[in-house]
């Protein structure tokens, strides 16, 4: 399935950052440039084992459902801040490896994703009614693309009450993420990395609303 994959921020501290206690104190690996949540646990992992003795690795399950951080010996993880809910890890200790068991809110799997042709963004007028108000936004110096995401009910809420729905994120098209590359006019089915403008439109499917469609503008610079 296609995935929406959020970033951490390396000026964020709620997030830029995780820590290990191999017994002489606790030491961070700490993000020096936004890191894509679907990339973080390899990140992290490296991080971490330049700063302390042991040797890590970080990795998702194959459907990206969770974390593993492991190490050559025994340490105690720590998961400040909110990278914890970001990644469904939680801090433990007394372990070589540790598995994430929460749902990760910075990556979101979805049914479908279809992303429309590039705008230019000085010409795009997005108007949304909200607050019984309609909105005219105009997107400078971007192309911009509607994409229209088809999700589970649950996955919807995931995407709009987290990450995935705001700031920078990076939309892939297909199963396979890390064989994806970006999306051109010769390569329509890459992956968009940008930034989510808006959400302009969230539509339950079907009697049973087990399916839901959200529509959003993504700026790309």
């Amino acid at each position: 399935m296609p995935y929406v994959s959020a970033y951490l921020h390396h000026t964020y501290d709620a997030h830029n950052r995780i820590g290990t206690d191999e017994g002489g104190g606790t030491v961070y690996g700490q993000l020096t440039s936004p890191e894509l949540a679907i990339t973080a646990p390899a990140t992290f992992a490296t991080l971490l084992t330049a700063a302390g003795a042991e040797t890590y690795t970080g990795s998702w399950a194959s459907d990206y459902s969770a974390v593993t951080i492991s190490a050559t010996g025994v340490f105690n993880l720590d998961m400040p801040g909110s990278v914890d809910t970001y990644l469904g890890l939680s801090s433990g200790s007394g372990a070589s490896s540790y598995t994430g068991s929460g749902t990760p809110r910075a990556i979101v799997p979805t049914v479908s994703v279809d992303v429309e042709i590039a705008e230019p963004g000085e010409r795009v007028d997005l108007r949304v009614w909200r607050h019984e108000r309609s909105d005219a936004l105009w997107w400078g110096n971007h192309t911009t693309h509607r994409v229209t995401l088809l999700l589970t009910q649950a996955n919807a809420d995931l995407l709009l009450e987290g990450p995935c729905s705001r700031g920078r994120v990076r939309i892939y098209q297909t199963e396979t993420p890390s064989t994806e590359t970006a999306y051109s006019a010769s390569n329509v089915g890459g992956y968009l990395d940008g930034y989510v403008v808006g959400i302009t439109a969230v539509d339950s499917l079907g009697e049973s609303d087990q399916l839901c469609r959200v529509s959003m503008i993504v700026g790309v610079p």
